[in-house]
């Protein structure tokens, strides 16, 4: 759940300024209806090599992802997403007004990076506070061409319905994939 103060938070007002209450009432309340959240997980074993990373044998490519694990024998592997309800609401509202269309994007933002963090809490919890940071497949030098190959890892395409576009962005669009190194 989105509040209105959140949202303003992540907006970095106090007040809304350039947004009317109304809008940014109708922005959170959309939000909460429409988000559906969903995740999937998957502990992997993890080998290290100084190009990239094994996860139970796939290996995907990126020496600061490597030095990222190093260390590590274990990962887990998440994708967390609000669902399609989240996008057809953006595409909906664009046609009442963009500002309402921007408002629930940002709603979005909020929320998924909130749904990430509740997944974080529960891997630390489960091992201990022995983890790593977040790190998600295209970021520094790994490729956002793996995505998929990350998504089939986890079967999130047919556990939560997360896929990519032939240009390798994932639909739904709010939508995270992440890898949280474990220590022994």
């Amino acid at each position: 759940m989105i509040t209105k103060q959140t949202l303003l938070d992540f907006m970095g007002r106090k007040r809304p300024i350039f947004y009317n209450d109304e809008a940014l009432s109708k922005a959170v309340e959309i939000s909460n209806d429409c988000a559906a959240e969903k995740s999937v997980t998957l502990k992997a074993d993890v080998e290290t090599v100084p190009d990239g990373v094994y996860f139970n044998g796939e290996f995907f490519k990126g020496s600061k992802l490597s030095a990222h694990l190093k260390g590590c024998t274990s990962a887990v592997l998440f994708c967390a997403t609000l669902g399609d309800g989240f996008d057809r609401a953006i595409e909906r509202s664009k046609y009442e007004s963009l500002e309402l269309a921007t408002l629930i994007d940002y709603a979005g933002l909020v929320m998924i990076e909130e749904l990430c963090d509740k997944i974080n809490l529960e891997i630390s919890d489960a091992y201990n506070n022995k983890i790593t940071s977040r790190y998600s497949i295209g970021f520094d030098d790994t490729s956002i061409k793996d995505q998929q190959k990350f998504l089939d890892l986890l079967n999130a395409t047919k556990k939560i319905g997360v896929m990519t576009t032939a240009g390798d962005m994932m639909r739904p669009t709010k939508t995270v994939t992440a890898i949280v190194g474990i220590y022994d």
